[in-house]
């Protein structure tokens, strides 16, 4: 195996591998990226056996054909520190090292290799994909994401729940104390409704990516796959039943409060300075009048109060408490200028939403009230 690349192009493709590669593997060639030198170019992939990524190094020029696996982290390191260099010669020596040098300076260094045949086998996308902006999906991902569990449980999935249909994608998150709910009109162009429970560890990577307007997404054996530019990611689809989350979006609520994210944001954030640090309980007391107040303390007598006022409140005065980071999480997985919480009293669920117009999609955040002495 033989080849040139630009320094630039290969140092941005070893950026997202990188960050699928397992670290701590008890097999050895899951630190290893995959080179593949073939006639159409060069491809650089990396799996942890649940992500794998794929990435066509764009301008490599293949001198001979051929494929092999080098230690991801030792190689990383090396093409970053020739980031001066426009370009690198690449070439497996007859002893199996891997040599790298840049083209324009008097350096070499030797790398060692493990045989391609050990690297888990690489699977081809299906031809039936949809695609949609990546912007829009993008942000439907960003909104669900934090309430995302952190194990598998009963109630608690490690993994959001994809709903596709032929006019709007729609995703839904729960850990068990709260459920994000993101929705949004877009021609996706299937037929039918397929539903899909994606791990949430290729969604966080999705999020890099940078090289087109467009995401292609399709699903086949088990897998489901992310193509955007050069860049594929695929990741096995979880098998567990996802929650009935429909029944658990209220919708008796009556009392709703509208304010401006940023501020209530700004105040959450200093508040929880002193809250408790397991419950992060904050206790906030709605007015009739509009007016909010927030109040928290901790365990080492620390006290916090803060006071804002409602851009418009409709319904009676409402006292409950909240964790004051599922307030945070939500406000900061959105950018909308106005949002909106809508409630029915101290027990039942709470209700956030970006106040926004239905074309800019539908976003719900829910979570339980906590329960004071």
């Amino acid at each position: 195996m033989e080849l040139k690349v630009k320094t630039k192009s290969l140092i941005e493709e070893i950026g997202y591998a990188l960050s699928v590669v397992e670290q701590k593997s008890t097999l050895p060639i899951l630190s290893h990226f995959l080179l593949n030198a073939a006639s159409e170019g060069c491809e650089i992939a990396a799996s942890d056996l649940e992500v794998t990524f794929r990435g066509k190094m764009s301008n490599s020029e293949v001198i001979k054909e051929g494929a092999i696996t080098v230690t991801a982290k030792s190689f990383a390191q090396i093409i970053r520190g020739f980031s001066d260099s426009e370009e690198l010669h690449i070439k497996l020596t007859d002893e199996r090292k891997l040599s790298v040098k840049p083209t324009d300076q008097k350096a070499e260094y030797f790398l060692n290799t493990l045989p391609a045949e050990d690297f888990p086998r690489l699977i081809e996308p299906s031809e039936k994909s949809f695609s949609l902006p990546i912007d829009i999906y993008k942000q439907i991902v960003k909104e669900v994401l934090v309430s995302v569990g952190v194990e598998d449980t009963r109630f608690s999935i490690n993994g959001v729940l994809f709903i596709v249909e032929p006019q709007q994608l729609t995703m839904v998150s729960t850990d068990s104390h709260r459920l994000s709910f993101s929705s949004r009109k877009v021609d996706l162009n299937i037929e039918g409704q397929q539903r899909f429970l994606v791990p949430k560890k290729v969604l966080q990577e999705t999020l890099k990516f940078s090289q087109s307007d467009t995401i292609n997404i399709s699903a086949k054996d088990s897998q489901i796959f992310f193509k955007s530019g050069d860049i594929l990611l695929y990741s096995r689809l979880k098998d567990t039943k996802f929650p009935a989350y429909e029944r658990v979006i209220p919708t008796d609520v009556p009392v709703t409060a509208v304010f401006d994210r940023v501020e209530m944001l700004e105040t959450l954030k200093r508040i929880s300075n002193v809250s408790d640090v397991k419950t992060k309980a904050i206790y906030f007391n709605f007015k009739s009048d509009g007016s909010v107040h927030l109040e928290t303390r901790n365990e080492e007598g620390d006290k916090g109060e803060e006071f804002i006022t409602c851009e418009s409140y409709t319904g009676d005065e409402v006292k409950l408490t909240l964790n004051g980071n599922y307030f945070i999480d939500f406000l900061s997985s959105v950018t909308d200028e106005k949002v909106q919480i809508k409630m029915k009293n101290s027990e039942s669920q709470c209700l956030f939403e970006p106040v926004r117009e239905e074309n800019e999609g539908v976003c719900k955040n829910v979570a339980m009230p906590l329960r004071t002495e």
